[in-house]
């Protein structure tokens, strides 16, 4: 006779399915997620944060966290790709928030290069989110299901062996913030998302487990499955770029500059992205 599983039994079951399906329809978005790196004091590749590729008509972007992107001022950077270390080569772009004097008030935080480098040509398409997988219209504070794909340092340290690099992502799924929570943290959702994530709290699918912390994690994708991920069947889409983790205090939460902002400011500064956008990426009436 098999006896009934308890309540914290069901609870872990439940966890489990819900952790096998968001890693079964997120392996799309590390196709297209990457870790920058720079040098440490030996020469080696050091992990800086994370970065996500970006294809919108016939330009070719990378998209990081503006801290991360800030610096490559002081050392050479460069993305681990399929192809090897590529160079960060082309047209910087510097996303801040209005009026910010400091990283510490930069709430936008945002770094861009329009990529130019014969070895970004040979990279392909594949290795770039599209149009159709922007989620460019994302309800707002509506408990949506998010996932962040990263690099986190934690899960890099022992990446370099010999002329070869390994790079460890990580997937975690989480739900949106409550209004409550923008409100406190003076977060304006229109432009951000807050996604609930305490790295002792979180559920794997055999059971608790506690999260590694996300340094380098900045500038990955945070993608929306949408309410219920347990009835999702498609794969999120790009809604925000992470760019904060907040470990301590009431909320604890990983932060993301909404993807539509980001777009819309590539729109103003390139006359062939702000066309395509024109042509194929407005809301539907």
């Amino acid at each position: 006779m098999r006896s009934r599983p308890s309540a914290k039994d069901r609870d872990f079951v439940t966890a489990g399915e819900l952790a096998r399906m968001a890693e079964s329809l997120t392996g799309r978005a590390l196709d297209v997620t990457f870790p920058i790196y720079g040098e440490d004091e030996r020469g080696e590749p050091d992990l800086l944060g994370s970065c996500v590729l970006l294809l919108v008509g016939n330009a070719r972007f990378m998209v990081t966290a503006g801290h991360v992107f800030d610096l490559g001022a002081t050392r050479a950077m460069a993305v681990g790709a399929a192809a090897g270390l590529l160079p960060i080569a082309g047209l910087p772009i510097r996303l801040r928030s209005v009026a910010s004097t400091h990283a510490v008030d930069d709430r936008v935080d945002i770094g861009i290069f329009r990529l130019q480098h014969s070895a970004w040509e040979a990279i392909g398409v594949d290795h770039f989110v599209s149009s159709d997988e922007l989620d460019l219209f994302t309800p707002v504070v509506a408990r949506q299901t998010y996932t962040l794909v990263g690099f986190p340092n934690s899960l890099n340290r022992l990446a370099v062996a010999g002329s070869r690099i390994s790079a460890a992502g990580y997937r975690m799924a989480g739900l949106e913030c409550v209004r409550n929570a923008y409100d406190a943290e003076r977060i304006d959702p229109d432009s951000h998302v807050m996604v609930g994530f305490d790295k002792k709290k979180m559920l794997a699918a055999d059971g608790p487990r506690t999260a590694p912390d996300l340094y380098g994690a900045s500038g990955s994708g945070l993608w929306r499955f949408g309410r219920r991920l347990r009835t999702t069947s498609q794969p999120p889409k790009l809604a925000a770029i992470a760019t904060e983790w907040h470990s301590r205090g009431l909320h604890r939460y990983i932060l993301g500059t909404r993807i539509q902002l980001i777009v819309e400011a590539l729109a103003e500064r390139y006359e062939d992205v702000a066309a395509f956008i024109t042509d194929g990426m407005r809301p539907p009436l």
